[in-house]
């Protein structure tokens, strides 16, 4: 009887054991699975980051090409109108030289 209750004592201590180290390596695999889906994850994450800095970046280079666009053609526009400017003037001036020349014959 004594034999008998020493073999099932060694069983379940060796059963036991298994248990243990099968736990032990299924925690690890875990551990390693889990190591491995947050570095996925990171990389994942990174790409985004990456990704949505590319953008920002060409939506900036897109927003400064209108803005020198839009600086361009004011420029243009203001030289126009100063050449329009000095037409006026011109025509002013023609104006003002004939209406002189016109008083001093009426005189």
């Amino acid at each position: 009887m004594q034999a008998r209750t020493a073999k099932l004592q060694a069983d379940a201590a060796a059963r036991k054991a298994q248990l243990d180290a099968a736990t032990a390596k299924t925690k690890d695999e875990i551990a390693e699975r889990w190591a491995h889906l947050q570095a996925q994850m990171q990389a994942n994450v990174d790409d985004i980051n990456a990704d949505i800095a590319a953008t920002k970046a060409e939506v900036a280079a897109e927003r400064a090409e209108r803005k020198a666009d839009r600086a361009e053609n004011n420029a243009a526009s203001a030289i126009a109108f100063a050449y329009d400017a000095v037409d006026y003037a011109e025509s002013a001036v023609l104006d003002a030289i004939v209406a002189r020349a016109d008083a001093g014959t009426v005189q």
